[in-house]
């Protein structure tokens, strides 16, 4: 009894956490932007100029990003493609460069007894993706358990060689994603081996 309520309380305050417009800029395709407060769901954007006002739903069509303010952070969430085979969806950007990288959750809840209807958890998935500015569509780095991601971010990274040297010699491991994409933004870009020369 005592597990049914806490799980219906969890569930309650999760659903209360992530339908709470926050603040937020949301920017246009032509250019233009408007700050009000938004939340993102099913892939779309709700947006309100103030929380009196009703929502109005915009998608990839017209939208290119939307950032949500809070607590000193500032969250960018993008439109992107991620392959020739799938519709657009939102990712997180994470670092934004020569090299950007994305993040894309998912959360959902699984029975983790199936003699006991009532039991679940929480099962979150994070997918990390990295996208030249040439490219087309981004690469995912763990999207596949059969291939490694230090093997794919070795592929990806083979034009800077200070940077494979520290992936293979475990400097830079896959908790270390952000600062793999800030190292080669800052010492691997063709600006940077420009000024060295």
């Amino acid at each position: 009894m005592i597990k049914t309520k806490f799980t219906i309380f969890f569930l309650v305050l999760f659903y209360l956490g992530f339908s709470q417009d926050q603040e937020a800029t949301i920017f246009f395709k032509d250019g233009d932007s408007l700050q009000g407060f938004a939340m993102i769901k099913n892939e779309k954007i709700k947006f309100r100029l103030s929380l009196e006002d009703k929502p109005d739903t915009w998608d990839e069509e017209s939208v290119s990003k939307v950032e949500f303010y809070g607590f000193n952070i500032i969250k960018t969430y993008v439109y992107m493609k991620p392959n020739k085979y799938e519709k657009m969806r939102l990712f997180e950007l994470l670092v934004d460069g020569e090299v950007s990288l994305y993040l894309e959750g998912f959360s959902h809840f699984v029975t983790t007894s199936p003699n006991n209807p009532g039991s679940s958890q929480i099962v979150d998935k994070i997918y990390n993706y990295v996208k030249r500015k040439t490219d087309e569509f981004p690469t995912c780095i763990n999207c596949y358990p059969l291939e490694s991601w230090k093997k794919k971010t070795l592929v990806f990274f083979k034009d800077c060689p200070n940077l494979i040297k520290k992936i293979k010699n475990n400097e830079l491991r896959e908790i270390h994603l952000v600062d793999i994409v800030y190292f080669y933004n800052d010492y691997c870009t063709d600006e940077e081996e420009i000024l060295e020369d």
